[in-house]
């Protein structure tokens, strides 16, 4: 946990550790999914490598969706259900940081600083990701934004 907390951790770190708290939260269901997601997109706001690992484990779970070859029925829906009642926190939020991480990331080359810009680099790459592999099978009408009448 420290390699991570340092916001040095490698991506073979990284996407393990993505990857076992996907496992987790998809072996114990839905419910574990609903109470995760606030606690994923806030602890966003606190770090690059932070926002970075929300996105992977977004990445992971919506990716996981289609392998689901070991829950039952009932599972599968419930998760599916879940997930998609929470498209319209998770792409707005994963838009949000591609804007904000694409942003500091520009800044941070301009600065000439590219040891600053990685960490915004990896979250970039991170966000388009999981909105690539959530756009996949989410209801247009959940991540289109609504038009004022």
């Amino acid at each position: 946990a420290e390699v991570c907390a340092a916001g040095k951790a490698t991506w073979a770190i990284k996407s393990k550790v993505a990857v076992l708290l996907a496992a987790v939260v998809r072996q114990q269901g839905a419910p574990a999914y609903t109470q995760l997601l606030p606690q994923l997109l806030n602890n966003a706001d606190s770090h690059a490598l932070q926002a970075e690992l929300a996105c992977m484990v977004l990445h992971f779970l919506s990716e996981d969706l289609r392998e689901f070859d070991t829950m039952s029925n009932e599972s599968k829906r419930a998760f599916l259900h879940a997930l998609t009642a929470s498209v319209g926190d998770v792409f707005p939020f994963l838009c949000r940081q591609l804007e904000q991480q694409y942003a500091m990331l520009v800044s941070a080359r301009a600065r000439g600083a590219a040891s600053d810009a990685t960490p915004h680099a990896n979250v970039v790459n991170s966000a388009l990701a999981a909105l690539s592999i959530w756009a996949e099978w989410a209801p247009m009408a959940l991540i289109t934004p609504r038009q004022a009448g």
